[in-house]
């Protein structure tokens, strides 16, 4: 329970901290371009939007551990997480409508502001999941790789032990058949 608050507390702090870089730069492009740097505001929104993918977080970490890029099923998983970032997307989007995030539509728009949302994120999205995806799969490789060498370090040490073993059984009764042909 604890490594699991442990793993979800760097999670959000992650999060935030993306979110505080990236409402830092946007305040800063708009002091540079001469606008007022609002960033209050928009750390409000970006922090909004970033909490909602680090409680997303979680659910992609499970479908990236449940579909592995695997030498046999690559094309499989990509398709997979492709559709997975989609239903990602509209979660977000229904998050942050629920919540009452501004969307940032222009006041010329008077369409579906939720279809305005979803679509006018897949981009950020993208950089939502697949970051994710992709940090999960390299350290389950890593894991994976870490394992299997530690397995074969065992198994050699086994091998070499059997040997040693071999070894003494067939050097024992050549000692006794000496000792007693000596005697």
């Amino acid at each position: 329970m604890k490594n699991a608050l442990v793993k979800l507390a760097a999670i959000w702090g992650v999060w935030t901290a993306l979110a505080i870089l990236l409402a830092s730069a946007s305040a800063l492009y708009r002091i540079n371009v001469g606008q007022p740097a609002q960033l209050a505001h928009n750390l409000r929104i970006v922090l909004l939007n970033y909490w909602i993918w680090a409680a997303l977080t979680p659910i992609v970490f499970y479908l990236a551990k449940r579909f592995r890029f695997c030498r046999d099923s690559w094309a499989r998983a990509i398709a997979l997480h492709f559709c997975f970032y989609l239903l990602l997307t509209l979660a977000h989007g229904l998050i942050a409508q629920a919540i009452r995030i501004p969307a940032g539509a222009p006041d010329s728009y008077h369409g579906s502001l939720f279809r305005f949302r979803v679509v006018s994120s897949l981009y950020d999205s993208l950089w939502m999941y697949w970051p994710v995806v992709v940090i999960w799969s390299l350290f389950d490789y890593y894991q994976r790789y870490r394992e299997q060498s530690m397995r074969a370090a065992q198994l050699k040490e086994q091998l070499v032990r059997a040997e040693l073993q071999a070894l003494r059984s067939q050097l024992h009764p050549h000692f006794l058949f000496n000792t007693l042909n000596s005697i």
